[in-house]
């Protein structure tokens, strides 16, 4: 992740125009629904081990320039409860596979598995975006002290 987040800087620089900005305020939900064909693509790039450096950069940027956007967020929020539904037929499809009613080509089994954890990443952020953005006392209290616990974890 170190490695990835250095390697973006030049990246994330670029996507601080506001015109990028603008032009992500714009995308349907759709659009960002199809963003899981841009890991796929760098998938078999710099492949190390059965993880590729190319794959999780495009994630990171993904999770910088469009996730981290409020009007996305509040797409996502608007449709979470069609993209947990394609979630969910997902979820149903990926058991029938592990039990083998379903027989499919491996190219298409990691087709879905990219599009079928993207779409869960995206009906968790609208969820949660819905139903666990609340603010009280120990929300505040863990705000404030957070920066410790990210210590103690980041040292193990």
């Amino acid at each position: 992740l170190f490695v990835i987040s250095l390697f973006s800087i030049p990246f994330i620089h670029i996507f601080k125009i506001d015109r990028f900005k603008q032009d992500v305020d714009k995308l349907p939900v759709f659009a960002i629904l199809c963003m899981f064909i841009l890991p796929l693509l760098g998938a078999p790039d710099l492949n190390i081990g059965g993880k590729s450096l190319v794959e999780y950069f495009v994630y990171f940027m993904l999770g910088y320039v469009l996730l981290s956007n409020e009007n996305v967020q509040q797409k996502l929020e608007k449709c979470r409860l069609i993209l947990l539904l394609i979630g969910l037929i997902g979820t149903v499809t990926i058991i029938l596979w592990w039990w083998g009613i379903l027989q499919v080509p491996d190219l298409v089994y990691d087709i879905f598995l990219r599009f079928y954890g993207w779409s869960m990443i995206l009906a968790l952020l609208g969820m949660s975006r819905k139903y666990l953005n609340i603010k009280n006392r120990f929300t505040d209290y863990m705000s404030c002290s957070s920066f410790s616990v990210f210590l103690f974890q980041q040292s193990w």
